[in-house]
């Protein structure tokens, strides 16, 4: 899936959409701002993979993507972070 550079919070939002989508993902999508906040302040360049617990921390943290995902790790963490998540 190609998409362009973002001009605005609500194009940024209308593609994650699209990639939720066209994924099929069924898990919640969050959409830094326009500004790149997010992405600044948890350093998520190239992409990274993050759990935030109820109170906003990181709880878990994946390496840089794409080839610093590890899956398993992740759903194992979430197996013992989220009872019944498995």
């Amino acid at each position: 899936m190609l998409i362009a550079n973002h001009v605005s919070l609500s194009a940024r939002a209308d593609a994650a959409l699209a990639c939720a989508l066209g994924l099929r993902l069924t898990v919640p999508i969050l959409v830094d701002t326009i500004d790149d906040l997010a992405q600044r302040i948890y350093g998520a360049w190239p992409e990274r993979l993050y759990v935030l617990d109820e109170h906003g921390r990181v709880a878990f943290q994946c390496g840089k993507g794409p080839y610093g995902f590890d899956v398993d790790e992740l759903e194992g963490f979430l197996e013992v972070f989220v009872p019944g998540a498995g």
